[in-house]
């Protein structure tokens, strides 16, 4: 149902007992109380947390402790940008709720919080920016599905996030810079098929994720430095055929991946006789497959000079 004042759009908000979700006032969109982004109908550029008992926050404009708490505190910033907002901030707990519809940069904004456990949904439908955002959130064990449509810019967005286990489909479609993105990712099994087609950068990408048993075959088209993607990923079984074909550098690329079991040779393969072959893949396959007996086969088959056992 919608409603109008002249040319404003009214609707999703309350019509006697009629629940009505949204509504549009020129170009502004206002949210009711059903709004799955803000479900505590908290005013713009706000967002509420839980500290450690005793703490008082200092961060943003302004800080209001939540009537009837010791310890959960309204923190406001009018800005868009909210990078480094709670930067290494030990006390941050739990993320309760946010209105951040009108944020564009969340880069850094939890970075080294290794005291967080919980973040819930919230608008970032506008972010384009959110490198580093959850850096070093070494207590968070899952993610929501943000709203990453906008974002162009996801590296080291969960870098040295050490318990985490999975993460949501994230739209990435206009994501062009996933480089450490999931770096040290150590507890993280398995990753969904991201829409890379834009990516060009994804050094270090996997780095050290040594419980990632597998992953997609990401299209990399585009991408031109894949050096140390997943260098380290010791529990890696194979070695996808990877499009290298913009890629010039591939240096450390699957070094000790010591489990991997097939793939490594083709790649090889692949990429040494391409039109424009990688520039750099200094010890590109270093290691990869050394535990494995058929991985170790393909090894002593690739030249030395790409990380192999073979002369050459």
């Amino acid at each position: 149902m919608s409603l109008y004042i002249g040319n404003d759009k009214i609707g999703s908000l309350y019509l006697g007992s009629t629940k009505i979700k949204e509504a549009w006032v020129g170009d502004v969109k206002v949210y009711g109380s059903g709004d799955p982004y803000n479900p505590l109908n908290l005013p713009p550029f706000t967002i509420r947390c839980k500290f450690t008992q005793g703490y008082t926050p200092t961060m943003g404009d302004s800080q209001t402790l939540v009537d009837s708490t010791e310890n959960v505190w309204d923190i406001y910033k009018n800005s868009t940008d909210w990078s480094l907002l709670f930067a290494v901030d030990y006390d941050l707990v739990e993320v309760l709720g946010a209105n951040t519809s009108s944020c564009t940069d969340m880069s850094n904004m939890f970075f080294y919080c290794s005291s967080l456990t919980t973040v819930p949904l919230f608008d970032t439908s506008s972010c384009t920016n959110m490198d580093s955002m959850f850096h070093q959130c070494s207590s968070l064990t899952t993610v929501p599905l943000f709203d990453t449509s906008s974002c162009t810019d996801m590296s080291e967005m969960f870098q040295e996030c050490s318990s985490l286990t999975s993460v949501p489909l994230f739209d990435t479609s206009y994501c062009t810079n996933m480089s450490e993105m999931f770096r040290n990712c150590s507890s993280l099994t398995s990753v969904p098929l991201f829409d890379t087609s834009s990516c060009t950068a994804m050094i270090l990408m996997f780095h050290g994720c040594s419980s990632l048993t597998t992953v997609p075959l990401f299209d990399t088209s585009y991408c031109t430095n894949m050096s140390n993607m997943f260098d380290h990923c010791s529990s890696l079984t194979t070695v996808p055929l990877f499009d290298t074909s913009s890629c010039y550098n591939m240096s450390y690329m699957f070094r000790d991946c010591t489990n991997v079991q097939s793939g490594a040779l083709a790649l090889y393969q692949q990429a040494s006789t391409q039109d424009n072959p990688p520039s750099h893949h200094y010890k590109t396959f270093d290691g990869c497959g050394s535990n494995a007996v058929t991985g170790a086969a393909e090894l002593a088959q690739i030249p030395q000079s790409w990380g192999g056992l073979a002369p050459g």
